[in-house]
């Protein structure tokens, strides 16, 4: 569950209350192509394309490090996806691209990394968050702790809302570009994945972002941030451990040493590792992947000019898929250009 959901349902907009006055349609969602109705017919066999995340696949296929804007254009239609560093940095290379999205040809319909798609378009709750103070850390709890504390504060301060801060200001419509949690939390079990290990690994990958979007924090995970996100995600996964004790109980059990002596805590749930966490996460990710590769081509039909604004590594996953239905990239725009 995303931070966004945890506040829709301590009282937010939820899906059905998450539109705003735009409705989200231009001049190219006033019709379809032929060209796009293929892309639409065609996508079941181009999502098959797309790969458990590697290292050793985004060396080959990525043509600079990241940030960078893979720029595809094909019937008339364009791409503009954005593959950031998750970075809090107001400078930083992902929050100067977006920046120039923006600034250049602005698109039609922008997808961001960080909450579902089920909210719909513009969803009032996400508004509303993107517009609060960024303060607070994880540790000072309270009922605002879920988004004026640590977490929230760290995604505020990151390139999913800078880019949403864009949309508001310029009136373009906005939508999240991930799948419904409870939907992909039952994938993974049915894929054979316990739901206590999927439940976990989900906790720390939370701690371990919301730690690195957060220049104040270092460390290991304290016992407040891992109390304040297990309470976020105990309604989707209720197997989550609720302290840091338990939380070292299962550590123990699935890395063979205690979570206070491990250096690389934070890099447990890393799809380019190994162990359980990455195994998790490649198979969490795969699943993000194809909702979102799903998502680019119905919008470009719809929309004509879309821009995703979501992690560099997501696009080597979904490199050979986009390519199969889009071409290859036209241009390349990195940051210090």
């Amino acid at each position: 569950m995303t931070i966004f959901d945890d506040v829709a349902r301590r009282g937010g907009a939820g899906p059905d209350m998450g539109r705003s006055r735009r409705t989200g349609q231009n001049p190219a969602g006033m019709f379809i192509t032929s060209e796009a109705r293929s892309w639409l017919a065609d996508r079941r066999a181009f999502a098959r394309m797309i790969a458990p995340y590697s290292a050793a696949a985004e060396l080959a296929v990525f043509p600079c490090a990241k940030p960078f804007i893979a720029q595809y254009r094909r019937g008339g239609r364009r791409l503009d996806f954005v593959a950031c560093d998750h970075e809090a940095d107001r400078e930083g290379g992902s929050f100067v691209l977006i920046d120039r999205i923006f600034a250049v040809e602005p698109p039609a319909c922008v997808l961001i990394e960080g909450f579902a798609t089920s909210r719909g378009v513009d969803p009032v709750a996400i508004s509303s968050l993107v517009a609060q103070p960024r303060a607070g850390t994880a540790s000072s709890g309270g009922e605002g702790a879920a988004w004026s504390g640590g977490e929230g504060a760290a995604w505020s301060g990151g390139e999913g809302a800078h880019a949403v801060r864009h949309c508001i200001a310029a009136g373009i419509p906005f939508e999240g570009a991930e799948p419904d949690e409870e939907a992909t939390t039952a994938a993974l079990v049915r894929a054979g994945f316990a739901r206590r290990d999927v439940a976990n690994v989900t906790l720390v990958a939370a701690l371990a972002q919301d730690r690195g979007t957060d220049p104040s924090r270092h460390g290991g995970p304290d016992a407040a941030a891992v109390k304040t996100w297990a309470a976020i995600l105990a309604p989707i996964h209720p197997s989550v451990a609720r302290d840091i004790a338990a939380l070292d109980h299962w550590w123990r059990a699935a890395f063979a040493i205690p979570l206070p002596q491990d250096s690389q805590w934070s890099s447990r749930a890393d799809p380019g590792t190994e162990g359980i966490g990455s195994a998790v996460m490649r198979a969490l990710n795969l699943q993000r992947d194809r909702h979102v590769f799903d998502l680019v081509l119905e919008r470009l039909a719809r929309h004509g000019h879309v821009a995703v604004v979501f992690g560099g590594s997501h696009l080597a996953s979904l490199w050979s898929a986009l390519q199969a239905a889009l071409g290859q990239p036209e241009a390349y725009r990195r940051y210090d250009e």
